[in-house]
């Protein structure tokens, strides 16, 4: 049984059309002057039934994991354009014409690998900081748009910044 749906899963994920990219995990405020921009490529389907002595034990594990991708990567050179996002708000006047954000730093990491090995598959994650042309005001509503050239399965997103909510 447990096989029949690690074989349902991997041929669902190596079948799947890219009808979208980057799953777009992620938009909140580091601080009044910062977003942060998070996607996944993909996510790891493990095949450990946590039992036993061996239970979370990759290298001894029982293999057969699966690598589910969500269409085509993020475009990270795109991604890491100030020309791929604005920033609007309806209830701060600094942002009533959307803007650009004046700098853009990316970090990308290995998200997950499947256990096939000696050639793992392999998913990434990525985040992106904007740094922003102007502070934003607390309990501003703001709108992030971001460039459909990202590769990003969401293109929009809608933040409030509350500082005493803010986690950084």
């Amino acid at each position: 049984m447990a096989l029949t749906k690690l074989l349902l899963c991997c041929a669902i994920a190596a079948s799947s059309v890219a009808i979208y990219a980057a799953k777009l995990v992620e938009v909140r405020t580091v601080d009044d002057e910062y977003l942060m921009i998070h996607w996944q490529d993909g996510w790891v389907h493990y095949n450990d039934k946590a039992e036993g002595p061996k239970a979370y034990n990759h290298p001894e594990g029982v293999g057969g994991d699966c690598l589910e991708k969500f269409g085509n990567p993020l475009d990270t050179a795109v991604a890491a354009d100030v020309a791929s996002y604005s920033i609007s708000s309806d209830t701060d006047s600094n942002y009533k014409t959307p803007l650009r954000p004046i700098r853009c730093s990316r970090k990308s990491k290995v998200s997950g690998t499947a256990w096939n090995w000696p050639n793992p598959d392999w998913t990434l994650e990525h985040t992106i900081y904007l740094n922003l042309p102007h502070k934003l005001k607390q309990g501003g509503k703001y709108r992030i748009t971001i460039s459909p050239m990202t590769n990003s399965d969401a293109t929009e997103k809608a933040i409030t910044f509350d500082i005493f909510k803010n986690v950084s």
